[in-house]
């Protein structure tokens, strides 16, 4: 990793953790789930094969989410734990569209400020869309599919393989199998 990386991801998990301290006990305070919500857990956890294909439209990346609010539940609120979640996706995000534009030959400063940008913009939108945790895998998995393509095209071979089809791989995963239909 750059020391370009490792500042983006330091400010941004300082920056977070900031808007967290500031801002973020208004999310945090929020009902104790159902008992519905906590009775599907118990069943979700009773049988985790059968919990992760219980409903075929349902990307596994979703289900998985499911499964570790369900585990962390009683030790972590479920609306801490997506939003740590999405803090995670966001950052990574923009790590990958630095590294994306660092591979386009954009000069290292231009890139830091624009990665850092989208870094802040992505902050207000967990907040704005926290309800929508799942979306926040899009901006995380278009930056690593782009990212896959351009160093696929710029360095081919099997490790640019390998890391495009496990970008495809995750794009389809979490999207579900339904995304493959974009291709046709």
């Amino acid at each position: 990793m750059t020391k370009h990386v490792l500042i983006l991801l330091g400010l941004g998990a300082v920056a977070r953790t900031a808007v967290w301290l500031f801002w973020g006990e208004d999310r945090f305070l929020v009902a104790l789930p159902s008992a519905l919500w906590q009775s599907d857990c118990a069943g979700m956890l009773a049988d985790i094969p059968l919990a992760l294909t219980w409903e075929h439209t349902r990307p596994p990346l979703l289900a998985l989410r499911g499964l570790l609010k369900c585990g962390i539940w009683p030790a972590m609120h479920p609306a801490v734990v997506d939003l740590t979640m999405v803090s995670f996706a966001d950052l990574g995000a923009t790590a990958v569209i630095y590294l994306t534009f660092r591979r386009l030959s954009v000069p290292p400063r231009m890139a830091l400020v624009v990665a850092g940008l989208w870094s802040t913009s992505l902050i207000a939108w967990e907040y704005y869309r926290f309800a929508g945790t799942h979306n926040h895998l899009n901006p995380a998995l278009m930056a690593l599919i782009a990212y896959a393509t351009v160093r696929r095209f710029q360095n081919p071979g099997l490790s640019a393989d390998l890391l495009y089809g496990g970008a495809g791989v995750l794009l389809v995963a979490g999207y579900g199998p339904g995304v493959l239909m974009v291709y046709f």
